[in-house]
């Protein structure tokens, strides 16, 4: 009797080994996009498709309780941009434009057709509006989700830029450690996640490209005032602004500049929200900035309107 519940000890052992040692693939499908392959997680039918682009070195899994709902109304993608989750590095150095492009590329070469519906947070915003810009025949409309804005830094109060410095040689030094392959935490954490879902995650949630991506995005970020010099003001598309009425104050900043922030932070909403004749601004009174995490509900209801609104006449 020992030695049989002894053999089904060590039976369950090796069993929880090998489930634990498991590394599952992509749950998308990797896309060839010109010599290196993006990660692209389509569900649902119907068009206008929703393009879900997520904010700095966030992967396709932030969106997890997003997508599940609206792909029973249509086509509905999120996907790791270049060296982030589990898509390819991709050719440097790295511009807004290029992720822009690259995107496009993507969509055509895995066949989902435009018009789009695209949403993006916080960086992704950024990104979102400029395809906007760039492709507006291909844009059915647009939801910004606590979206960046290319004055942020030009409005932003002085102490923020040193200590943005600072975050900044932080991901570089991390970039470096994990490309010389010292251990490394999770770059990424997500809550809420399925059992399966945080398998996913961890499979990738270290690789060295995922830091250098992380510390690239905030070089991106810093170039946004550049790369939309030059361009329309206006969008001419059906556009959702989404923004947080929950600004949390961070131990290291004082009252007052933490005040004279979200005065900032406001104006710069509003801004973007005045940049189409057909725009919708909300602000989300018990929502932070992961204003997707905070109330998905306000997501899914805002983008679905502009899917059902876009399939009209």
């Amino acid at each position: 009797m020992r030695r049989a519940l002894w053999l089904i000890a060590v039976l369950v052992l090796a069993a929880a080994l090998v489930l634990f040692s498991y590394s599952p693939g992509p749950p998308g499908q990797m896309v060839d996009v010109g010599g290196f392959r993006l990660h692209l997680v389509c569900e649902g039918e119907g068009s206008p498709a929703v393009i879900l682009e997520a904010g700095a070195a966030d992967a396709w899994l932030t969106w997890h309780q997003i997508q599940p709902e609206l792909a029973g109304l249509t086509q509905v993608c999120s996907y790791d941009r270049a060296g982030i989750g589990y898509s390819d590095p991709g050719p440097r150095p790295r511009s807004r434009r290029r992720a822009v492009e690259e995107l496009r590329t993507l969509l055509a070469r895995a066949g989902v057709p435009p018009p789009y519906v695209l949403v993006g947070h916080s960086f992704g915003g950024l990104s979102a509006r400029l395809y906007t810009l760039l492709h507006p025949d291909e844009v059915a409309g647009l939801v910004l989700v606590e979206s960046s804005h290319e004055e942020h830094w030009a409005r932003a109060p002085r102490d923020f830029w040193q200590r943005h410095l600072d975050q900044m040689k932080g991901e570089r030094f991390e970039a470096d450690k994990a490309e010389r392959g010292e251990p490394m935490p999770a770059i990424l954490a997500v809550p809420g996640l399925s059992w399966r879902e945080r398998r996913q995650l961890r499979a990738v949630a270290r690789r060295p490209a995922w830091y250098r991506a992380s510390f690239d995005e905030s070089l991106i970020a810093d170039a946004s005032r550049a790369e939309f010099a030059g361009l329309p003001r206006t969008l001419d598309v059906p556009l959702v602004v989404l923004s947080a009425g929950r600004r949390a104050r961070p131990e290291w900043r004082p009252l007052e500049l933490h005040e004279r922030w979200v005065r900032i932070a406001g104006e710069l909403q509003a801004d973007l929200a005045s940049r189409s004749p057909r725009s919708r601004h909300v602000v989300v009174p018990d929502a932070g900035h992961s204003l997707h995490w905070d109330r998905p509900d306000v997501v899914v209801r805002e983008v679905g309107n502009l899917v059902r609104s876009a399939r009209r006449p």
